[in-house]
């Protein structure tokens, strides 16, 4: 649960916002057989490659990578968001040397969801599937919006094409998808308060993505 990522974490002094970045896999879900098999995982992040705070806890580019776990999220030390992309599957010195960059490169931490919707400003996904969404982008430095889409009987969420758009609209130059829907999660502390409200569902996640006060 989110709250109990922030408060095991004691983020609650310095938070200004967390928000879910993504549930559990599913059966049937991508790379769910691989995952279930390898018990590293311990139902954490879906992410070969795991980096919280800089730290490394796992890494496991060296082995066989399902063709779906391709790509990794993260944002890095300038706080810019960044994706990578793996070869996969049996390309082990390959996946280890994107591994490898993902470190050097200076990535704090890595989320596990996909996908990318905006990069350098340019639409990547054209997608026009249809759901509830949830996305974080980035405007220039210290700027992010989130986006939530709240169900309603009229309409079918977003597509990620139009989903990327709207980023675009506001002014976002990187934008990620998060885990949407029954995911969704949000805590805000307000500025001149200590008190935090906690809106959406309790679903358990693997990924939380939290800003802080310096």
């Amino acid at each position: 649960l989110l709250n109990n990522a922030v408060t095991q974490d004691n983020l609650q002094s310095k938070l200004v916002v967390a928000v879910n970045a993504s549930g559990f896999v599913k059966n049937g879900s991508w790379g769910a057989n691989y995952i279930k098999a390898n018990p590293k995982f311990d139902m954490s992040s879906t992410s070969p490659l795991v980096l919280s705070k800089g730290k490394l806890i796992r890494d496991l580019s060296g082995g066989t990578l399902p063709t779906s776990v391709n790509k990794i999220y993260g944002m890095n030390k300038n706080g810019n968001l960044v994706y990578y992309t793996y070869p996969g599957g049996t390309k082990t010195e390959e996946n280890k040397a994107v591994a490898q960059k993902i470190i050097n490169d200076g990535v704090l931490n890595t989320f596990a969801f996909k996908p990318i919707l905006v990069y350098d400003g340019v639409l990547k996904s054209t997608s026009t599937d249809q759901n509830i969404r949830q996305g974080l982008c980035k405007i220039d430095k210290n700027n992010f919006v989130l986006v939530t889409d709240i169900y309603a009987s009229a309409r079918d969420g977003f597509s990620y094409s139009e989903l990327g758009n709207y980023m675009i609209s506001l002014g976002c130059k990187t934008g990620f998808n998060l885990d949407g829907g029954g995911s969704t999660s949000l805590i805000f502390k307000n500025k001149n308060s200590s008190a935090i409200t906690i809106t959406g569902n309790t679903r358990q996640i693997a990924d939380i993505i939290y800003f802080q006060e310096q």
